[in-house]
C-alpha cells in the first residue's frame, strides 16, 4: 500500500544511508502539512508512481514541478527488510506503507543516486523542493533559547515544518551521555510551556534511540530550549 490511514511523522525510519535530513524533514512536513506529502506522490495505472518535486528558477525566482518516475522495487539487505527509507508499520513486502520510501527513492533518482544524496544536506532545502517555498535557516545561539523557542513556536503555529540540526563530529564531546547524536537532524513535532520551561518536541529519523526512558524507543522525547539551543547548532523551515 503507498498508504496505511493518513500518512504520520511515525511512518518515517531512515535506511543505511548518511541522509539524515531527508527523512527528518519529510517527517516535519508530514507532520505540519500531511497534505503536501499525498499530493506529491500518485500511483499510475502501469503500476509505477510519480513523485512531484519544486525547482526554483533563480532568475524568474518562481518554482516549476520536476516530475520523477519511479517503480515500486527497492534494496533490500540479505535477510529482506529495506536498505534505505522505510515504513515503520511494517518490513514485509504486502504490508509496508510505501510512500517514504519511494519518495525518497524519486530524489534519489532526481539527484543523481541514493550516494548523491547519502552524504548530508539540508532538510530547509528538502521542505524548498517540496514545497515551493524558499528555506528559512537560522543558526541558533546558546545563549538565546528562547529565540529558538519562538522560532518553533512560529513555525508550527503556522503549519511549516521544523528541524533542528546537531554539531559536527568535530564537536562530539557535546553530546557525551546526552543520548543525542553530532552530525545529525532531528524533525520538531511540537512545543509547550510547562511548570515556566519552554518545552520542544523532537524526533529522531531512526525512529528510535532518544534521550530519557519513556518505555517507547520511538525517537520522539521533549527537552528544554536551554539545553536544545546547547545541542543544536541551525534551525530550518520555510518562510513565512
Amino acid at each position: 500500500p503507498l498508504f496505511v490511514s493518513e500518512p504520520t511523522a511515525d511512518d518515517v525510519r531512515q535506511g543505511q544511508i548518511g541522509d539524515c535530513y531527508f527523512p527528518s524533514a519529510i517527517a516535519a512536513l508530514v507532520h505540519s502539512n500531511p497534505e503536501v506529502i499525498k499530493n506529491m506522490i500518485s500511483q499510475n495505472e502501469d503500476k509505477t508512481y510519480t513523485v512531484t518535486f519544486k525547482q526554483k528558477n533563480w532568475g524568474t525566482g518562481k518554482y516549476t514541478d520536476v516530475r520523477v518516475n519511479i517503480d515500486g522495487d527497492l534494496w533490500v539487505r540479505p535477510f529482506g527488510g529495506p536498505l534505505y527509507g522505510s515504513a515503520a508499520n511494517s518490513a514485509e513486502l504486502d504490508k509496508m506503507e510505501l510512500w517514504f520510501p519511494l519518495i525518497e527513492k524519486a530524489y534519489a533518482s532526481w539527484k543523481g543516486s541514493y550516494d548523491a544524496i547519502g552524504n548530508g544536506g539540508s532538510s530547509g532545502k528538502v521542505f524548498q523542493e517540496c514545497m515551493g517555498i524558499d528555506q528559512y535557516e537560522r543558526d541558533i545561539m546558546e545563549s538565546k533559547p528562547t529565540e529558538l523557542f519562538n522560532n518553533v513556536k512560529a513555525a508550527i503555529d503556522s503549519g511549516r515544518p521544523a528541524s533542528l540540526g546537531t554539531y559536527g563530529e568535530d564537536q562530539e564531546s557535546r553530546y557525551t551521555n546526552s543520548g543525542i547524536y553530532s552530525d545529525h537532524s532531528y524533525s520538531v513535532l511540537g512545543y509547550k510551556l510547562e511548570n515556566g520551561k519552554q518545552m520542544l518536541q523532537l524526533r529522531n529519523p531512526w525512529g528510535e534511540s532518544e534521550p530519557g526512558n519513556d518505555g517507547k524507543n520511538d525517537g520522539i522525547f521533549w527537552i528544554e530550549a536551554s539545553k536544545a539551543a546547547h545541542y543544536f547548532e541551525t534551525f530550518y523551515s520555510v518562510e513565512p
